[in-house]
């Protein structure tokens, strides 16, 4: 009987014990409504950060579509590139290059666009004047950023496609 009852005590002990750790490891690691780790805020704060967030939404919101609209309306090659990518110019289209410019036209018939000096056609070994046709797949380096470049023939029915490395813009014709 002794024995039952040193047991059921002993239990009892271990039971309270565990509980009572229990109790104080979930207060400890719990977090209060006002603590550092969980602070109150008021609503003037909440107002105050929405506007912040909201004026800056708005600017990234302008630029990106300033970007997107000269993409789609000009059209604006990253200058330093060591990718050649395929622009598509419609009748009329001026490609100006800029300085180290890499072109080669595919398809279609365009024309160089220079003041006195022409483009370099590295594949022929000779410069290009202006206004002459460029000949498909030679290679065009432009050496200054001058407004040099190609312009799609505007009596052509169907549009240019030229691989370009480095910069350009492009002005569409009306």
């Amino acid at each position: 009987m002794i024995k039952r009852y040193i047991a059921l005590v002993v239990v009892l002990v271990v039971a309270t014990g565990l509980l009572v750790g229990h109790a104080f490891g979930v207060q400890f690691t719990s977090t209060v409504p006002g603590s550092a780790d969980d602070p109150l805020v008021t609503k003037g704060y909440v107002d105050e950060q929405m506007a912040k967030f909201a004026t800056n939404f708005e600017q990234l919101e302008q630029e990106y579509r300033q970007k997107l609209n000269d993409v789609l309306v000009g059209g604006v090659g990253e200058v330093g590139g060591n990718e050649l990518i395929v622009v598509e110019l419609f009748p009329g289209d001026v490609l100006k290059a800029k300085a180290g410019t890499e072109l080669i036209v595919r398809t279609g018939r365009t024309h160089i666009v220079a003041g006195e000096n022409g483009i370099p056609d590295v594949t022929a070994g000779k410069d290009l004047a202006a206004n002459t046709l460029v000949p498909l797949n030679h290679q065009l380096i432009v050496p200054r950023d001058d407004g040099r470049g190609i312009k799609s023939d505007p009596s052509s029915a169907s549009p240019v496609f030229v691989m370009v490395r480095g910069g350009y813009d492009i002005t569409r014709a009306q």
